[in-house]
């Protein structure tokens, strides 16, 4: 079956897989995520498990860095309305696809990069793990693709989600430097945290991300709700995390 955008034409082979409630198309190639999918129907099951939690069908769900939309599509029943928002062109294909596919009314989805700005960014694209597309640096240019870019305050314009789930591959501080009023408004938001990707691609360090969540009024916590103070993230690698409003 060939899904068409802008021009891409990709081949999205079947069969669909039971993902959660939903069939989903996975992206050929990818051996990481997709293959996760595959194998044991689920793809980091703390997040999945966090997404459910604090559901709430007045709430809206905003997916940064959806990637081929597991997250997207747990989320859409449980929310009154989802934004899913994926950089990878091919990777984007397949979220499209798979919100069409399963019939998702209140998904809106974006194939764009959220940036600082929505003059296009180079994205350097990985095809066995799709989802560690990230935005390049001088350097890594040659090795690159052009992709189109919004603010988020483009993409948001007067919506305030309540649940936010980030996973950008180090663009995050990017993203979200100027958009402290939209984060105000967050109840949870989970988030990827690596040092070393902030540096790369927002040019900022891990202490200044930390901050802007916690000035939004944000406070960290691991994923089991311990809290967790800004020595104790990890200085190499990543996690995830869940930051809640503080009352």
């Amino acid at each position: 079956r060939a899904v068409r955008r802008e021009g891409l034409e990709l081949m999205v082979r079947g069969p669909t897989y039971k993902v959660g409630n939903h069939e989903m198309w996975m992206l050929d190639g990818d051996v990481k995520i997709c293959e996760q999918l595959k194998r044991n129907r689920y793809w980091e099951p703390g997040v999945a498990a966090l997404i459910e939690k604090y559901a709430n069908p007045g709430w809206s769900f905003l997916d940064l860095g959806a990637h081929i939309g597991s997250f997207t599509l747990l989320a859409s029943p449980l929310y009154r309305h989802v934004i899913a928002v994926e950089a990878n062109p091919e990777a984007y294909v397949v979220l499209a696809k798979n919100v069409q596919w399963n019939e998702l009314r209140n998904v809106e989805t974006y194939g764009v990069a959220v940036w600082d700005h929505d003059q296009g960014v180079a994205l350097v694209p990985q095809i066995t793990n799709s989802g560690m597309s990230w935005v390049a640096s001088r350097k890594e240019k040659r090795d690159s693709i052009r992709v189109p870019s919004m603010t988020l305050r483009q993409i948001l314009g007067n919506r305030r989600p309540e649940v936010w789930k980030i996973d950008i591959e180090g663009a995050e501080y990017a993203a979200l430097k100027d958009c402290r009023d939209y984060l105000e408004k967050a109840q949870v938001v989970i988030t990827e945290y690596c040092t070393s990707q902030l540096e790369r691609t927002s040019q900022a360090t891990g202490r200044k991300y930390f901050d802007l969540l916690l000035d939004a009024g944000l406070e960290w916590f691991r994923l089991d709700r311990r809290p967790v103070q800004f020595q104790e993230l990890p200085a190499g690698g990543y996690d995830n995390f869940i930051l809640l409003r503080r009352n």
